[in-house]
């Protein structure tokens, strides 16, 4: 049998599929809150010291466009920095690739807000956000350390 979006089956399916996508999206709203709030907190600091996570806490691999049957690994790391002159945590995107001899060759694609990042990358960006602290933390003790 064919699609029928008038069956009962189709109707309890959308049904739990618009009840799953509400507590989805409150859970984003509550996790991009969360790091505005950061945000404004690290801005009102003046922290002012561009950080990257040394892991990445997202990759995939997919077909690389350029060269066909050829796989891109693409990386995402959490970071702090500043974006058209303000400061955000951001997340910083990587393609890797490796080139005809064999060699790796890593593209950095530039910072992107995580507040402004796809819902996958909020989520699976948000649990990182007390190691960032942390690295953010260090850094500025360091910073401190080499100022005396």
């Amino acid at each position: 049998m064919g699609f029928d979006r008038t069956s009962g089956t189709y109707r309890e399916r959308m049904k739990r599929i618009a009840r799953k996508a509400e507590v989805l999206n409150d859970a984003c709203d509550e996790m991009t809150a969360d790091i505005e709030v950061v945000e404004g907190d690290l801005a009102s600091a003046k922290v002012g010291v561009e950080v990257e996570m040394e892991h990445p806490f997202y990759s995939n691999t997919i077909d690389n466009p350029n060269r066909p049957n050829t796989p891109l690994d693409r990386e995402w790391k959490l970071g702090y920095a500043k974006v058209e002159g303000t400061w955000h945590i951001v997340v910083n995107k990587y393609e890797i690739s490796l080139d005809e001899g064999g060699n790796r060759f890593v593209v950095p694609k530039g910072p992107q807000p995580l507040a402004k990042a796809s819902r996958l990358l909020r989520m699976e960006a948000h649990p990182q956000i007390n190691g960032l602290l942390e690295l953010i933390d260090a850094t500025l003790s360091m910073k401190a350390d080499y100022q005396n």
